[in-house]
């Protein structure tokens, strides 16, 4: 089975080093599955950054960059990348992976994105997938409004009402999966009490505070539909737009206010 993962890692464009399947776990395998191989090959991720206009930047920040395949791909438009993520596992992974593939321009960093360890506006453009809805939300505005330079660039994405019933309903009761089931309840229990990290996310809401927090609003859309540029196609979604016609995943492309 692991010879078979490496086939469809190395065919998607990535390469691995090889011990890395003897120390991980089988959670980390999955995970490497569905970030790493199918429609995520590294051209997939290479085009939604194109569409998202992360190119020919000084310095980019991936915030919670996880095991790095958007750090790769943002690595090949622009001249510097700065990865953060919390997890040391899945740093580890991820600079074994930047050292295999001899990429120079990428750094890696442990650290809280709600607590960046860098300087006021050094960065040209943040990307922050998957993450951000799991940070306390506002606070981690502050602190990526603080790093970017004036009229900088910021890519969020944040799991909203579809996701949430598609993990109660297909993922969890279905499934007699009854783990998935309390991470819905517990999430929509935060949602009553207005906590402002681990919540559904809706569009309205995040909309409203990313301009209260000195950012207007590029262009936004269900997961994967954002194409600001002329030239390409934009690529398949990761995502179904929706799940019991609600909105799945949000994503919002946005600038720092001059």
């Amino acid at each position: 089975m692991v010879d078979n993962i490496k086939e469809k890692i190395k065919k998607a464009g990535w390469d691995f080093p090889e011990q890395i399947f003897d120390l991980i776990s089988n959670y980390d395998k999955n995970f490497i599955v569905s970030e790493f191989t199918g429609l995520k090959t590294l051209d997939y991720y290479h085009q939604r950054i194109n569409c998202l206009g992360f190119v020919d930047m000084n310095n980019v920040l991936d915030a919670a960059c996880g095991m790095g395949q958007w750090s790769i791909a943002l690595s090949l438009e622009n001249k510097k990348v700065n990865g953060i993520d919390i997890n040391v596992g899945r740093l580890l992974i991820a600079d074994s992976v930047i050292r295999k593939m001899k990429i120079k321009n990428c750094n890696l960093q442990w650290g809280n994105i709600e607590d960046l360890p860098y300087p006021s506006e050094i960065f040209d453009g943040i990307f922050c997938y998957g993450s951000f809805m799991f940070a306390n939300m506002p606070k981690t505005l502050m602190e990526f409004n603080r790093v970017l330079k004036p009229g900088g660039t910021l890519y969020l994405n944040a799991n909203s009402v579809g996701w949430y019933l598609h993990l109660l309903f297909d993922r969890g009761i279905k499934k007699n999966n009854f783990s998935n089931v309390r991470t819905v309840i517990k999430t929509l229990t935060r949602n009553l009490f207005q906590k402002k990290s681990k919540i559904v996310v809706f569009s309205h809401w995040i909309n409203k505070l990313l301009q209260n927090k000195g950012f207007q609003i590029i262009s936004s859309g269900a997961e994967g539909e954002i194409n600001i540029s002329n030239v390409l196609e934009k690529p398949q979604s990761a995502y179904p737009k929706t799940f019991y016609s609600f909105p799945a995943v949000l994503e919002i492309l946005a600038k720092k206010n001059d």
